[in-house]
């Protein structure tokens, strides 16, 4: 009897163990740029992880440790203990038997999504749900983003956002709500996908002066174009209500993908518009900025037009490199999304920008990549002129 309670304390124990999964993340990331001002950014981030299955769901929980350092010629920012929970969520599939088809859910802090991929970024607070039966599918998701951190947050819709986000005092990110509610038809003619989305956000701050309320509208189409060629394309349509009345703002996105059958290649065009309609104190402001540039990270889907090209292949196994052009138009004179203060009122072509990147899958735990790039501003713009933009970044991530 001894010898089997003895096994079984044993056994238990890694019975129990065999259905959770656990590690550990680790991000080293280094850069230096020079736009407006020179400067050095290194961070360091660490992820513990742990998932396990419960009761048909799947949990996931994820701690986060971050570790920043930024040199500029005018100051000096450490910022060496940063902890949150970077996600903390119970997820799974609910099958309808009376209904047909199937729920997936979400619960708990995990990332936002979008239909154009434009609008939200990062992870919030809030519930997911989405049905699907046959080739159709309904969903809707509800955030709040008061509880993340505000290092944490990506959301930045107006001028106090940024105020907030630069004082010291204010730990927390924006008090906002982000709703939608999509609806959408897979292969619907000729092997193309057609979708349809409702999204919302609203400004929970006691000072309505401050605040903006977004509603937003957004088309899609998607599927095989051409040969080995699938694309995206879409628009959205905003409607802004701030202290100052109301105001309307347009968004329009396109995507091609082709994946060739050489060395893994891959040309991805990218290109997307966004302008004020009417008159209005903002242009698009989206929930969160999805730079657009690599060297200048102002540079976003806000009154301006950019195009890119990106090519890459794999000439090893483990090795994949690329380049990428992209050409930056604004959509207004009235706006200035470039870090010099002295553009000129006229003229709407901001520059170019040149990429060159390469990513090694030394393992299966470790990634290593490099990524350059330079900014050729429209010298007709500037007064005086600027001195040419650039960056280089190099990160590791290994995975334990």
């Amino acid at each position: 009897m001894k010898i089997r309670m003895a096994l079984a304390l044993l056994i238990l124990p890694v019975l129990s163990l065999a259905a959770y999964d656990f590690g550990l993340n680790l991000t080293d990331a280094t850069a230096y740029s020079q736009t407006a001002d020179q400067a050095f950014n290194q961070t360091n981030r660490a992820d513990l992880w742990f998932e396990t299955p419960i009761a048909g769901a799947k949990f996931r929980g994820e701690v986060t440790y971050d570790f920043a350092f930024v040199w500029t010629s005018a100051k000096t920012t450490l910022s060496p203990y940063r902890f949150d929970v970077g996600q903390f969520d119970l997820s799974g599939i609910l099958g309808l038997a009376d209904w047909g088809g199937a729920v997936e859910w979400d619960l708990g802090r995990f990332t936002m999504t979008d239909l154009s991929t434009w609008l939200v970024a990062g992870k919030a607070d809030g519930v997911s749900a989405t049905y699907y039966r046959g080739n159709l599918k309904l969903g809707t998701q509800a955030f709040y983003t008061g509880l993340l951190m505000k290092k944490s947050s990506r959301v930045s819709v107006t001028g106090q956002d940024k105020l907030d986000a630069a004082d010291d005092k204010i730990l927390l990110a924006p008090s906002r709500v982000v709703y939608s509610v999509n609806f959408g038809i897979q292969e619907f003619l000729l092997r193309q996908d057609v979708e349809l989305e409702v999204l919302g956000t609203n400004d929970l701050r006691a000072d309505s002066a401050k605040g903006l309320h977004a509603y937003y509208s957004t088309l899609r189409l998607s599927g095989p174009l051409v040969g080995l060629t699938r694309y995206k394309v879409g628009g959205t349509g905003q409607l802004m209500q701030e202290s100052s009345g109301l105001s309307m703002a347009a968004l329009a996105f396109l995507q091609t993908t082709t994946n060739l059958p050489w060395q893994s290649a891959k040309l991805v065009v990218d290109a997307q518009g966004s302008m004020k309609l009417g008159t209005g104190a903002q242009g698009f402001t989206p929930v969160s900025m999805k730079p657009v540039s690599l060297v200048v990270p102002t540079l976003g889907a806000g009154n301006l037009v950019a195009a890119s090209v990106d090519f890459s292949l794999k000439p090893l196994p483990k090795l994949t490199v690329g380049a990428k052009d992209g050409v930056f138009v604004r959509a207004t004179t009235l706006t200035n999304p470039l870090p010099n203060p002295n553009i000129k009122a006229t003229g709407l072509y901001l520059g170019n920008e040149v990429q060159a990147y390469a990513t090694w899958k030394a393992t299966s735990e470790l990634n290593l990549s490099l990524n350059g790039g330079v900014f050729l501003p429209n010298p007709d713009l500037m007064a005086p002129a600027v001195p040419l933009m650039y960056s280089v970044a190099f990160s590791a991530n290994a995975a334990l």
